[in-house]
């Protein structure tokens, strides 16, 4: 009896091995990006702990109910889970038996998200025709009366659009001054002799899947929505000066012509520059292959000229800029002209640093494929003196003419390009 009792207290004093234990991190939803099947990769790494057995534990992972024999990698106590799945919520199952035949098993839920853009190929410079209001009404809202116009539906704009994981697509346009954020249910637009001024304008076009991704920067700043795409494209009015001949010839003598040149300080015309104007009128242009813009507007408003070109950074950018920069900073050979010094700021942080010379490596180097605090190209207008011009951020320099109460006739709105990173002037 004592033998047994004693045998009893030795079984009961032996500690039991703890069945084997998974641990999972927290992982964020994956991507499907750039593939025509919609799957996306999905690596989530986990560890697993045992305490029976010297063997290393056997692991079986099942995707949605099915074996996933190649997806797991790894040796103990550190695996990875991977894969390519489709766009969707999938349930992941994970199970460790260690060398006592003990068992275990984690289940969690994973999110493979669309995050493609959609593929879409725009028209550019197709015409339409106004037509005659009648009787004449408000259409847009906007308090005055409408004679003529057209509504202009931005999938009249679509040449083709390629597979998309989420769909159906939808397809907005907006004009460029707007606002207000891009709206992806505004799929037409009242284009009419208040709007437009010219016989052919730019439009804004978006096209938006249904997905939600919650990587998705949205044009209004927010994070989390649908993909979506952006392009512009030239509309041309056909017969705009005939239903709009109040403002138009033979009455030209009644408006405003702003005319301009953009051109490098060494005289390099720049051609394709987008060109805002906004006021009483508003419209948007590119320069032409000799840098000029024009744009005829209705006086007696205050107006704003602006200049914009993001492409091509690493246009005119070298080894050779770094060298003149360094040698600036060390005081060895300064850059003439605040011209030369702005576009040496390649951070645009109104002084000329080392950062600048490891932006723009970054930059030669394909590290980075643009400006992370700027933009490619800045402009200034040619009228602008610089009161310190070895230092042009001595006050905040403008980038766009500003013309008040402005009269019938014509006006000037020169600028000089700014290519930043090119100091020696190289840029085509």
């Amino acid at each position: 009896m004592v033998i047994f009792l004693a045998i009893c207290l030795a079984f009961a004093a032996t500690p039991r091995a703890l069945t084997p234990q998974i641990s999972i991190p927290a992982f964020e939803p994956f991507c499907s990006t750039g593939d025509s099947l919609c799957l996306g990769f999905a690596d989530i790494p986990f560890s697993v702990g045992i305490e029976c057995g010297q063997e290393a534990p056997a692991l079986v992972a099942l995707v949605d109910g099915q074996p996933a024999p190649n997806a797991l990698s790894g040796a103990y106590p550190d695996y990875v889970f991977s894969g390519s799945f489709a766009v969707g919520i999938h349930e992941l199952v994970l199970q460790v038996t260690d060398s006592c035949g003990q068992t275990a098993a984690e289940t969690r839920s994973f999110e493979v998200v669309d995050c493609q853009a959609p593929g879409v190929v725009w028209a550019s410079g197709i015409s339409i025709e106004f037509s005659p209001v009648d009787p004449p009404q408000d259409i847009d809202g906007n308090g005055y009366p409408d004679y003529t116009g057209h509504w202009l539906e931005a999938e009249e704009l679509v040449v083709q659009a390629g597979g998309d994981c989420t769909l159906p697509l939808r397809y907005s346009v907006h004009l460029p001054w707007d606002d207000e954020a891009p709206d992806p249910n505004q799929s037409t637009i009242w284009l009419h002799c208040s709007n437009t001024y010219t016989d052919n304008i730019i439009v804004d076009l978006y096209a938006w899947d249904s997905a939600d991704n919650p990587y998705s920067l949205q044009p209004d700043g927010t994070l989390g929505g649908p993909n979506y795409v952006h392009a512009q494209a030239y509309v041309l009015l056909q017969n705009m000066f005939i239903h709009c001949g109040v403002w138009w010839p033979p009455h030209q003598a009644d408006l405003s012509n702003f005319t301009g040149i953009i051109e490098t300080v060494d005289g390099l015309p720049q051609d394709s520059v987008l060109v805002t104007v906004s006021g009483g009128s508003n419209l948007v242009q590119l320069t032409n292959q000799n840098g000029q813009f024009t744009a005829a507007v209705i006086p007696y408003y205050n107006y704003t000229i602006s200049p914009y070109y993001d492409n091509m950074p690493t246009n005119g950018v070298t080894t050779a800029d770094l060298v003149l920069i360094n040698k600036h900073i060390l005081g060895l050979q300064l850059l003439e002209g605040p011209y030369k010094r702005i576009a040496a700021d390649a951070n645009s942080s109104k002084a000329i640093t080392v950062q600048d010379i490891i932006a723009l490596r970054r930059l030669i180097l394909h590290i980075d494929s643009d400006f992370n605090n700027n933009t490619s190209w800045r402009f200034v207008p040619k009228t602008y003196v610089f009161p310190d011009p070895a230092n042009p951020w001595a006050e905040v320099f403008p980038e766009m003419h500003t013309i008040n109460n402005v009269s019938t006739g014509n006006y000037v709105a020169d600028f000089v390009a700014i290519k930043i990173g090119d100091v020696n002037s190289s840029a085509q």
